[in-house]
Protein backbone atom coordinates (compact mmCIF):
# COMPACT_ATOMS: atom_id res chain seq x y z
CA UNK A 1 0.00 0.00 0.00
CA UNK A 2 2.97 2.10 0.76
CA UNK A 3 4.43 1.48 -2.52
CA UNK A 4 1.58 2.57 -4.54
CA UNK A 5 1.04 5.88 -2.49
CA UNK A 6 5.14 6.43 -3.53
CA UNK A 7 4.46 5.82 -6.69
CA UNK A 8 1.07 7.82 -7.00
CA UNK A 9 3.66 10.40 -5.83
CA UNK A 10 6.39 9.60 -8.05
CA UNK A 11 4.29 9.94 -11.20
CA UNK A 12 2.58 12.93 -10.35
CA UNK A 13 3.07 16.06 -12.39
CA UNK A 14 4.69 18.84 -10.08
CA UNK A 15 5.66 22.27 -10.67
CA UNK A 16 9.26 23.02 -11.74
CA UNK A 17 11.32 24.62 -9.93
CA UNK A 18 13.53 27.64 -10.54
CA UNK A 19 11.62 27.95 -14.17
CA UNK A 20 13.50 30.80 -16.19
CA UNK A 21 11.46 32.71 -18.47
CA UNK A 22 14.22 34.34 -20.94
CA UNK A 23 10.99 36.44 -22.59
CA UNK A 24 11.10 38.57 -20.18
CA UNK A 25 15.15 40.10 -19.72
CA UNK A 26 14.69 42.15 -23.08
CA UNK A 27 17.53 40.40 -24.69
CA UNK A 28 19.97 40.39 -21.53
CA UNK A 29 19.32 36.33 -20.95
CA UNK A 30 23.04 35.97 -22.40
CA UNK A 31 24.46 38.89 -19.72
CA UNK A 32 22.85 36.71 -16.99
CA UNK A 33 23.73 33.65 -14.96
CA UNK A 34 21.33 31.16 -14.30
CA UNK A 35 20.88 31.82 -10.60
CA UNK A 36 20.36 35.63 -11.95
CA UNK A 37 17.68 34.34 -14.42
CA UNK A 38 15.61 32.50 -11.98
CA UNK A 39 15.61 35.50 -9.36
CA UNK A 40 14.39 37.60 -11.75
CA UNK A 41 11.96 35.36 -13.19
CA UNK A 42 10.67 34.95 -9.45
CA UNK A 43 10.29 38.73 -9.30
CA UNK A 44 8.68 39.38 -12.18
CA UNK A 45 6.17 37.10 -11.80
CA UNK A 46 5.52 37.68 -8.30
CA UNK A 47 2.37 39.61 -8.20
CA UNK A 48 4.24 41.97 -6.04
CA UNK A 49 4.17 45.45 -8.18
CA UNK A 50 7.50 46.81 -5.41
CA UNK A 51 9.02 42.83 -6.78
CA UNK A 52 8.45 44.52 -10.44
CA UNK A 53 10.25 47.60 -10.00
CA UNK A 54 13.21 46.11 -8.40
CA UNK A 55 13.50 44.13 -11.53
CA UNK A 56 13.37 46.07 -13.42
CA UNK A 57 16.12 48.09 -11.46
CA UNK A 58 18.17 44.86 -11.67
CA UNK A 59 17.92 44.18 -15.89
CA UNK A 60 18.63 48.61 -16.03
CA UNK A 61 21.85 47.67 -14.26
CA UNK A 62 22.63 44.54 -16.00
CA UNK A 63 22.24 46.75 -19.18
CA UNK A 64 24.84 49.24 -17.73
CA UNK A 65 27.52 47.26 -16.62
CA UNK A 66 27.22 45.08 -19.85
CA UNK A 67 25.99 46.86 -22.62
CA UNK A 68 28.83 45.68 -24.97
CA UNK A 69 27.74 41.95 -24.34
CA UNK A 70 24.13 42.53 -25.53
CA UNK A 71 25.97 42.88 -28.85
CA UNK A 72 26.00 39.28 -29.22
CA UNK A 73 23.57 38.12 -30.94
CA UNK A 74 22.37 34.60 -30.13
CA UNK A 75 20.11 33.28 -32.70
CA UNK A 76 18.78 30.03 -31.86
CA UNK A 77 18.03 31.88 -28.24
CA UNK A 78 16.20 34.64 -30.08
CA UNK A 79 14.20 32.42 -32.16
CA UNK A 80 13.22 30.08 -29.37
CA UNK A 81 11.76 33.86 -27.51
CA UNK A 82 10.37 34.61 -29.95
CA UNK A 83 8.56 31.48 -30.22
CA UNK A 84 7.50 31.40 -26.84
CA UNK A 85 5.87 34.99 -27.20
CA UNK A 86 3.96 33.93 -29.59
CA UNK A 87 2.68 30.99 -27.79
CA UNK A 88 1.76 33.37 -24.68
CA UNK A 89 2.24 37.28 -25.70
CA UNK A 90 3.60 39.84 -23.26
CA UNK A 91 2.10 43.01 -22.83
CA UNK A 92 2.75 45.56 -24.77
CA UNK A 93 3.94 47.71 -22.17
CA UNK A 94 6.66 46.09 -19.89
CA UNK A 95 7.89 47.41 -16.65
CA UNK A 96 11.39 49.12 -17.46
CA UNK A 97 13.45 51.64 -15.63
CA UNK A 98 15.55 54.68 -16.35
CA UNK A 99 18.36 55.91 -14.41
CA UNK A 100 19.90 59.63 -14.96
CA UNK A 101 17.27 61.51 -16.50
CA UNK A 102 18.59 64.93 -16.86
CA UNK A 103 15.42 67.44 -14.65
CA UNK A 104 13.66 70.21 -16.75
CA UNK A 105 11.37 72.72 -16.27
CA UNK A 106 8.15 71.25 -17.37
CA UNK A 107 6.22 74.29 -17.94
CA UNK A 108 9.51 75.52 -20.93
CA UNK A 109 9.81 71.82 -22.23
CA UNK A 110 7.24 69.38 -22.61
CA UNK A 111 9.21 66.20 -22.85
CA UNK A 112 6.40 64.53 -21.22
CA UNK A 113 2.73 64.79 -22.10
CA UNK A 114 1.45 63.63 -18.82
CA UNK A 115 -2.25 62.55 -17.98
CA UNK A 116 -4.50 61.03 -14.59
CA UNK A 117 -5.30 57.69 -15.14
CA UNK A 118 -7.89 55.57 -12.94
CA UNK A 119 -6.52 52.31 -11.96
CA UNK A 120 -9.35 50.69 -13.37
CA UNK A 121 -8.89 51.83 -16.33
CA UNK A 122 -5.86 49.91 -16.69
CA UNK A 123 -6.08 47.21 -19.29
CA UNK A 124 -3.52 44.82 -20.86
CA UNK A 125 -2.54 45.61 -24.72
CA UNK A 126 -1.55 42.83 -26.62
CA UNK A 127 2.07 44.18 -29.00
CA UNK A 128 0.73 44.83 -32.71
CA UNK A 129 -0.38 41.96 -34.89
CA UNK A 130 -1.53 39.81 -31.95
CA UNK A 131 -4.51 40.71 -30.83
CA UNK A 132 -6.06 37.59 -31.86
CA UNK A 133 -3.84 35.01 -30.15
CA UNK A 134 -3.84 37.00 -27.16
CA UNK A 135 -7.42 36.92 -27.03
CA UNK A 136 -7.59 33.03 -27.64
CA UNK A 137 -4.78 32.46 -25.07
CA UNK A 138 -5.43 34.98 -22.45
CA UNK A 139 -9.82 34.36 -22.88
CA UNK A 140 -10.05 33.00 -19.02
CA UNK A 141 -8.22 36.10 -17.31
CA UNK A 142 -9.92 38.09 -14.88
CA UNK A 143 -7.70 41.44 -13.95
CA UNK A 144 -7.03 42.55 -10.54
CA UNK A 145 -9.30 45.03 -8.90
CA UNK A 146 -7.18 45.22 -5.79
CA UNK A 147 -5.84 48.51 -6.39
CA UNK A 148 -9.45 50.26 -8.03
CA UNK A 149 -10.33 53.99 -8.67
CA UNK A 150 -6.77 54.56 -7.47
CA UNK A 151 -4.51 57.38 -9.49
CA UNK A 152 -1.64 56.53 -11.68
CA UNK A 153 0.20 59.02 -14.22
CA UNK A 154 0.03 57.94 -17.81
CA UNK A 155 2.37 59.16 -20.30
CA UNK A 156 0.39 60.38 -23.39
CA UNK A 157 3.10 61.81 -25.51
CA UNK A 158 7.04 61.84 -25.54
CA UNK A 159 9.41 64.07 -26.91
CA UNK A 160 13.20 65.01 -27.34
CA UNK A 161 15.69 63.16 -24.35
CA UNK A 162 12.97 61.24 -23.31
CA UNK A 163 12.33 59.54 -26.74
CA UNK A 164 15.53 58.88 -27.05
CA UNK A 165 15.83 56.96 -23.69
CA UNK A 166 13.04 54.40 -24.54
CA UNK A 167 9.85 56.18 -22.67
CA UNK A 168 7.25 55.01 -24.64
CA UNK A 169 3.46 56.47 -25.22
CA UNK A 170 1.26 54.97 -22.56
CA UNK A 171 3.32 53.79 -20.12
CA UNK A 172 2.44 53.93 -16.92
CA UNK A 173 4.92 55.94 -14.06
CA UNK A 174 4.91 53.80 -11.48
CA UNK A 175 8.30 55.35 -9.24
CA UNK A 176 9.80 58.07 -8.65
CA UNK A 177 13.34 58.16 -7.66
CA UNK A 178 13.02 54.57 -6.22
CA UNK A 179 9.69 55.32 -4.14
CA UNK A 180 6.45 54.59 -5.28
CA UNK A 181 4.48 57.63 -7.39
CA UNK A 182 0.79 57.69 -5.77
CA UNK A 183 0.69 61.76 -6.89
CA UNK A 184 -0.89 63.20 -9.83
CA UNK A 185 0.06 64.72 -13.38
CA UNK A 186 0.44 67.85 -12.11
CA UNK A 187 2.50 66.76 -8.78
CA UNK A 188 4.51 65.16 -10.61
CA UNK A 189 5.55 68.08 -13.33
CA UNK A 190 5.39 70.59 -9.93
CA UNK A 191 8.31 67.96 -8.74
CA UNK A 192 10.74 67.95 -11.80
CA UNK A 193 10.22 71.51 -11.70
CA UNK A 194 11.31 71.69 -8.06
CA UNK A 195 14.46 69.79 -8.80
CA UNK A 196 15.23 71.56 -11.27
CA UNK A 197 15.24 74.67 -9.84
CA UNK A 198 17.06 73.15 -6.73
CA UNK A 199 19.85 72.38 -9.55
CA UNK A 200 19.56 72.37 -12.96
CA UNK A 201 22.15 69.49 -13.05
CA UNK A 202 20.03 67.03 -11.29
CA UNK A 203 19.03 63.99 -12.18
CA UNK A 204 15.83 61.40 -10.97
CA UNK A 205 14.79 57.79 -12.01
CA UNK A 206 11.79 56.89 -13.21
CA UNK A 207 10.10 53.06 -13.63
CA UNK A 208 7.37 52.63 -15.98
CA UNK A 209 4.51 49.67 -15.77
CA UNK A 210 5.53 47.81 -12.70
CA UNK A 211 1.97 48.57 -11.45
CA UNK A 212 -0.24 45.29 -9.97
CA UNK A 213 -2.55 45.32 -12.72
CA UNK A 214 0.81 44.33 -15.03
CA UNK A 215 2.42 42.37 -11.92
CA UNK A 216 -0.60 39.98 -11.83
CA UNK A 217 -1.05 39.57 -15.10
CA UNK A 218 2.61 38.44 -15.67
CA UNK A 219 2.15 36.30 -12.72
CA UNK A 220 -0.94 34.68 -14.58
CA UNK A 221 0.90 34.23 -18.05
CA UNK A 222 3.62 32.46 -15.80
CA UNK A 223 1.37 30.22 -14.99
CA UNK A 224 -0.10 28.83 -18.23
CA UNK A 225 3.81 28.37 -18.88
CA UNK A 226 4.44 26.45 -16.40
CA UNK A 227 1.42 24.53 -17.16
CA UNK A 228 2.05 24.01 -20.56
CA UNK A 229 5.60 22.54 -19.97
CA UNK A 230 4.37 20.27 -17.27
CA UNK A 231 1.71 19.15 -19.59
CA UNK A 232 4.86 17.90 -21.88
CA UNK A 233 6.76 15.85 -19.54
Amino acid sequence: KNNKKKNKNKNKKSMPENVVDTTLFMGLEDCMGKDEQAFVTSFLTSGDEEKLNQAAMILNGILKMDSAAIQKFNLQAFERNEKMKKSFPLPNHMPNYFSNIATYNPKQKRFLNLTNLSTDNIKMTPPQKMARVWDKIYDDYVPSTQNNKQNRVCIQGVRGPMGKLGIRRNDIITHINDMTWNGTAEELNDYILNLHEQDPNSEFTMTVNANMETAKFLQYRHRMVLKSRIELL
